[in-house]
Order: structure tokens, then C-alpha cells, then sequence
């Protein structure tokens, strides 16, 4: 069972997230603001079965980017990944 301080279901969504939502643009809101949201729907009952996270960062001139994943096999988790992929790039064009 997870305590009131760790449950994210009720908690209360920041001034990016409401814009991002208005927008559909993801540079409204802060890779915090994400992961709260995702957060945020599991803790509410969202069943989901894989989870892939790619994320990006910077060390002076160099970038680098690299993912975390959850899911109960590759195969899923490279599948979720290049849907959401998919559903960025389409998102974006609309």
C-alpha cells in the first residue's frame, strides 16, 4: 500500500503541466512535471504494463542521452518507445 506521502494521485498539477495540456507542446513543461504526471496517473488506478523514460543532459560541450525502461520484456519496451515516438511526431504536426 503506498502512504499519503508517496501517493501522487491527488496531487495538485503545476501551472506547466495545465499549459502543456492547452498547448500540446512539450517545451511547456519541465521533465519534473512529467514524471509527476505519470506519477500522478498510476497512483490513480492507471494498470500499466511497460514504461520507457529517454531523457537528455548536458556537461559543458558535451550531450548526452540515454533511458531507463520497465517492462516484461524488449520487445514491449522497444514497441512502447517507438509508438510514443510515433505519437510525438504526429502530435506535433496537428
Amino acid at each position: 500500500m503506498i502512504s499519503e506521502i508517496e501517493n501522487f494521485a491527488n496531487y495538485p498539477r503545476s501551472v506547466a503541466d495545465i499549459r502543456s495540456d492547452a498547448s500540446n507542446r512539450a517545451s511547456d513543461w519541465a521533465p519534473r512535471d512529467v514524471l509527476i504526471e505519470m506519477l500522478r496517473k498510476i497512483d490513480g488506478g492507471l494498470k500499466i504494463e511497460a514504461l520507457s523514460v529517454a531523457y537528455s543532459w548536458d556537461e559543458g560541450e558535451s550531450h548526452f542521452s540515454s533511458y531507463l525502461a520497465a517492462a516484461p520484456t524488449v520487445a514491449l519496451g522497444v514497441g512502447v518507445a517507438s509508438m510514443a515516438l510515433h505519437k510525438m511526431i504526429k502530435d506535433s504536426t496537428e
